[in-house]
């Protein structure tokens, strides 16, 4: 069930053996046009491209962090994604919500794209650390970024993670952070994979399952390399290590280390690529690591500088057994370089663009401005050269990205180590796009037509081609062009075709890739290359049927939820117990996938908010943590997700006897086209000590999923306040829709509960809404340890939310204990905030009172240790709903 290293030696008896002896690699294509390279700065991003990704052939997506860019949305905001026209050199503002800062992304078997984590909150935006987003590309500029982290996102934070399609068309999701950090280390590293869609495999049932290398390659391990190898295997490179990994076995086979000391992950970031694989080699696959530099990753980051050395280190290894033997070949760049890119061009060259030679990260000198081309056929000591290329003046280094285009230039964006949009210094913010043009676009290319939409693997088709004079063969070179951030390519690949040209030069019979292995199934541009290395344009083509990835629905429903609205309350006892939650579910179908999804939460009308700091025993920590710190006491009603117990966040105490609780049928979640399907039956277990809930719980008014293309909606005047048990607090109030414009009615705001008993933590008292549209608060939060109980709704409280109907509880009397008082309730103290749209909702008539707008606000506590000295305080509303103007009282 869990990895297992295996020695060198075994590696013969693998799937990566071959009776051929090790290629000498290549003869992609023997052939390339010398001459000069053109280049042309044309168009600017609207959002600095930290994330680059060619999805049709006229459009690319762009991705930046949360910043003030200057393109900007309907609303006035500013967008930091977009969608680029390759032939219009125009941008349009796309609407993310969550931050997309150091994601990864790619695309699934089916054609949409999926981008993956991000970035803690910076401001109002969501955070990125779990975030799936999915775009669906089209041509006609309609299609926009969907994502929902109520209903779907990953199993754990992930920030700087890899990733990679593999052969059924899902994505491996590898590594990362759980917060942001520059170098990783134990305290926030996540030394998991996980797929998406969730897996139910090797033991691991949609759960992050470990991998002992992540946990091993630390300090320097984030955005890790990892390709598709062509027996289904991956290879995964981080720090100064590689491996082959066989995710279908959970095993972790050992490769020899990068030579000479040299990292090559971020923060010290080198780049990686696969060379073209080819029916003349077999398939072997063959890789290049370039860059990087050889701190040490385990100093004082304070002792690094924008002038530390980096290396001209490439390093090249043959993934046969034969070529794992003889190790690693080095070579030499003409520059040191750090945080650039390496592209694959059709003639089965590698461009190398961007980066530095000095620094690391964010802070870097020395920029180098001119392209290198890497010829892989040729001998030792003769592979590269800038001959014929001339330099760019636009530095790009940290957040660059770079990419092959399908009409065969090379598309440069972005470029940004400042934490904001910075204009005017040595190395600003860039919007500036460029192309270079290889000298291989100044001949006459051949054209083709007849692509199929889809293409089967081993099946032939046939094109129509029209070549330049004189031209006597062609061959066809299948390529992803990836997914380009941080000196990663993802899923860059190249794969030679078999083909033959007819007598009269006027049909190419084509052959499909021998397998998903070869070409995992998904998006392709295919190039048709004549013998002199003149490619013609890339058309796009999806390799398989281009299904939909394989949906097991069970290990959904362990990674991902649709929220039911519980009422109810706990009676403490002192026998430890298991608690089964036996009940419906609502059932959504995913506008991405076409398949349904599901995923339990049961939330509690009032739910203890409890001090979140990971090093603090008694601190009970919402997102996955060591079993360790989480195996302590927990009072009050509180959250339950799959998700949450399956990844022990929860206390999984499987010895404890069972109380039962049945629930009512739950309302489903309408699907996204409206339709309704029948909730389907479920049984989940959540775990807690020292704490025995019978009581009679029933479903609440559960909201809808929301799709950025629905209709708006009134939501149901019975909706409850929630409170969620993490550090964002949270506050959903809604009113009921007015029968007429004359007399709207009263939003109807209120939130009941049973209070427990003096020795519980956690209580709740009624709510009653002011006549004003001030949202309003009083509640009983506590952020105690074991034996501390204490209700803190107080006249201060009351005071500050205005809230005259509200009587303050007074303090209960703490038990002694060891563990130190942790507060929660400043954060409510400072939240004054009026709520009023800032403009009119389009559900609403024209003269609708805004008190019978649904109100919603989110307060966000960032909090230190468990004096919490210093802690800062921004409310918002979610970005997914209209949004709101917070005036202070």
């Amino acid at each position: 069930m869990f990895h297992v290293l295996v020695t060198l030696a075994s590696l013969a008896h693998s799937a990566l053996s071959s009776n051929v002896s090790s290629p000498s690699v290549l003869d992609p294509q023997s052939a390339f046009v010398p001459g000069e390279w053109s280049l042309v700065q044309q168009g600017t991003s609207g959002v600095s491209g930290m994330q680059l990704m060619i999805v049709t052939e006229t459009t690319a997506l762009i991705f930046d962090k949360v910043e003030h860019n200057p393109l900007m949305t309907e609303n006035g905001e500013p967008a930091w994604t977009a969608e680029l026209n390759l032939t219009a050199h125009v941008v349009r503002p796309l609407h993310a919500l969550s931050n997309t800062w150091c994601a990864t992304g790619g695309f699934l078997g089916n054609g949409t794209v999926l981008s993956t984590g991000g970035n803690p909150n910076v401001s109002i935006e969501g955070s990125g650390l779990q975030a799936l987003r999915f775009f669906t590309p089209c041509e006609d500029a309609t299609c926009d970024i969907w994502e929902n982290s109520s209903l779907v996102h990953t199993a754990s934070n992930r920030w700087y993670p890899g990733s990679v399609r593999i052969e059924d068309g899902s994505i491996l999701i590898f590594g990362g952070a759980a917060n942001n950090t520059l170098l990783n280390n134990a305290n926030v590293n996540n030394p998991t994979y996980e797929f998406y869609p969730p897996k139910n495999i090797n033991g691991f049932n949609g759960v992050p399952i470990p991998s002992p290398f992540l946990a091993s390659t630390l300090n320097s391990n984030m955005f890790p390399f990892v390709i598709q190898l062509p027996d289904g295997t991956l290879f995964v490179a981080a720090n100064q290590r590689a491996m082959i990994f066989n995710w279908q076995t959970n095993k972790e086979t050992q490769l020899p280390n990068i030579p000479n000391g040299v990292r090559f992950t971020n923060p010290f970031a080198g780049s990686v690529v696969m060379l073209p694989l080819t029916p003349e080699n077999h398939y072997t696959p063959e890789v290049v690591i370039c860059g990087g530099n050889n701190l040490n990753d385990t100093a004082d980051p304070s002792t690094f500088s924008s002038q530390s050395p980096t290396t001209d280190q490439c390093a090249r290894l043959v993934l046969s057994a034969e070529g794992i033997t003889a190790g690693w070949e080095v070579e030499s760049m003409p520059q040191s370089r750090i945080m650039h890119a390496m592209v694959n061009l059709p003639d089965g060259r590698v461009v190398i663009v961007n980066g530095a030679q000095t620094g690391f990260s964010g802070t870097a000198d020395h920029p180098v401005l001119t392209p290198v081309v890497y010829n892989p056929a040729a001998p030792v000591g003769h592979r590269f050269s800038s001959q014929g290329i001339p330099a760019s003046t636009i530095p790009r280094m940290y957040h660059s990205s770079a990419s092959l285009t399908p009409n065969g230039s090379i598309l440069l964006a972005g470029s940004n180590p400042n934490p904001d949009v910075t204009i005017g210094t040595e190395f600003q913010t860039e919007y500036r796009l460029e192309y270079y043009s290889p000298a291989y676009l100044s001949k006459p290319r051949p054209t083709y037509s007849g692509l199929p939409a889809t293409v089967n693997y081993n099946s032939k088709f046939t094109l129509s081609v029209e070549l330049p004079l004189g031209t006597n063969d062609v061959t066809v070179a299948l390529m992803d062009l990836g997914f380009s951030t941080h000196g990663v390519q993802v899923d860059q690949r190249h794969v030679k075709l078999v083909s033959n040209l007819s007598h009269d030069k006027k049909t190419l019979t084509v052959t499909g890739p021998p397998s998903s292995r070869i070409y995992p199934p998904g998006p392709a541009f295919l190039y048709v290359v004549t013998a002199e290395g003149v490619p013609s344009f890339g058309h796009k083509t999806i390799m398989g049927t281009g299904a939909s990835p394989p949906v097991d629905q069970g290990a959904i429903d362990k990674s991902v939820d649709i929220p039911l609205y519980l009422n109810g309350s706990c009676t403490s006892r002192s026998a430890p117990t298991r608690i089964t939650v036996t009940g419906s579910m609502g059932i959504s179908e995913s506008p991405v996938l076409h398949a349904t999804y599901a995923r339990i939460t049961a939330r509690s009308q009032a739910q203890a908010l409890l001090a979140c700091h990971p090093h603090h025993p008694c601190a009970f920590r919402p997102s996955p943590c060591p079993r360790a710190h989480c195996d302590r006491q927990l009072h009050g009603p509180h959250q339950v997700s799959a998700s949450t117990f399956a990844t022990t966040s929860m206390l999984a105490l499987r010895s404890r006897p069972a109380t039962h609780i049945r629930l009512a049928a739950a309302t489903p979640t309408p699907r996204l086209q409206h339709a309704r399907v029948p909730p389907a039956p479920t049984t989940q277990h959540l775990y807690t000590t020292r704490e025995r809930c019978a009581s009679s719980l029933h479903m609440a008014d559960a909201p809808a999923a929301r799709h950025p293309l629905h209709k708006p909606h009134t939501p149901h005047p019975s909706r409850r306040l929630l409170l969620r048990p993490s550090t964002a607090l949270e506050l959903l109030t809604s009113g009921s829709q007015p029968t007429s414009t004359a007399s709207p009615r009263e939003p109807a705001f209120h939130m009941t509960c049973t209070a427990p008993p003096a020795h519980d933590a956690a209580g709740a008292s009624a709510l009653a809404a002011p006549r004003r549209a001030r949202l309003s608060l009083a509640t009983q939060l506590v952020g105690r340890c074991t034996g501390r109980a204490r209700l803190t709704a107080s006249a201060r409280v009351a005071h500050d939310f205005r809230l005259s109907s509200a009587k303050a509880a007074p303090p209960r009397r703490a038990r002694s204990s060891a563990c130190p008082t942790l507060p929660v309730t400043h954060c409510l103290r400072r939240a004054r905030f009026a709520a009023r749209p800032a403009r009119r909702p389009p559900t609403l008539p024209a003269r609708a009172s805004r008190r019978t707008r649904s109100l919603a606000l989110v307060c966000v506590v960032q909090e230190t240790p468990p004096s919490i000295t210093a802690s800062r305080h921004k409310c918002f509303p979610p970005p997914s709903l209209h949004r709101l103007s917070p005036r202070r009282t």
